[in-house]
């Protein structure tokens, strides 16, 4: 049986004092409350489901398909949460660029869904600050799931990809493998440089507040990032807030 982790005494506090009924899960990561309300989990993303094009469309569309693993993400969510009523905390950053209120979500049993889809390597865990609070815990349960190979684990379109070879129109949530080459910094970043095609890209005030070494000591490494990559003029730019989406691989 999955254990679930403590929620800290503030987010219980949360937690206790909402309650919503949920009406469907739009995603692995996504809920629509019964009041329309689009919730986002805080602390994980779920592979993406893609989006078709209106029958009638005036403007250029491209259909997108499916990631792997995202339907199946979805119904796992969708298995817990359905029809039921949950409390719900909100994190510090109460919602996203897209309008969607991020909050953890507990189920009457005390249980939080994002675990079970952690378990089942349906997800991956993010840190994005100020909202951290489960990801220590989150952070086990992916280590779990990664070792015994679960879910997106053990399947082939997951695996980091080389950041030497990354097609010049990438873009989305990804995980990349490539060795740092140049550090460089402006007034608000720094800038890891993971090839001749991808930036990672790391505010000043989250590098003094998260990180615990210094940018050069990661110079001529080798590691593996998570998260969304942008493209911009010609290059891709991948920002991180955290470390816990960057993972320095040992020195041979």
């Amino acid at each position: 049986m999955l254990m679930s982790g403590l929620f800290s005494p503030t987010v219980l506090a949360q937690l206790d004092a909402r309650t919503v009924q949920v009406d469907f899960a739009l995603d692995g990561d996504t809920v629509v409350l019964v009041d329309r309300r689009h919730v986002r989990l805080v602390g994980i993303n779920a592979p993406e489901r893609g989006h078709a094009c209106p029958a009638v469309d005036t403007k250029e569309c491209t259909p997108t398909p499916d990631e792997p693993l995202a339907q199946d993400a979805r119904r796992l969510l969708q298995s817990q949460v359905s029809k039921k009523t949950v409390s719900l905390a909100t994190g510090e950053e109460t919602h996203d660029r897209y309008g969607r209120l991020l909050a953890y979500l507990r189920l009457a049993n005390g249980h939080d869904p994002a675990e079970t889809l952690l378990h089942a390597g349906l997800a991956s865990v993010i840190a994005i600050p100020p909202n951290l609070d489960r990801l220590a815990h989150y952070q086990k349960l992916e280590s779990q799931a990664r070792r015994q190979r679960r879910g997106l684990w053990g399947h082939g379109y997951f695996v980091a990809k080389d950041a030497q070879s990354l097609p010049v129109d990438l873009t989305g949530y990804h995980f990349v493998r490539g060795r740092v080459d140049r550090v460089g910094r402006s007034r608000k970043y720094l800038y890891l440089d993971l090839g001749p095609k991808l930036t990672m890209m790391v505010a000043r005030t989250d590098w003094e507040r998260y990180f615990d070494f210094v940018p050069e000591s990661v110079l001529h490494r080798e590691v593996e990032v998570r998260g969304w990559i942008v493209k911009y003029k010609d290059r891709l730019q991948l920002r991180i807030h955290h470390p816990a989406m960057l993972e320095i691989k040992r020195m041979m």
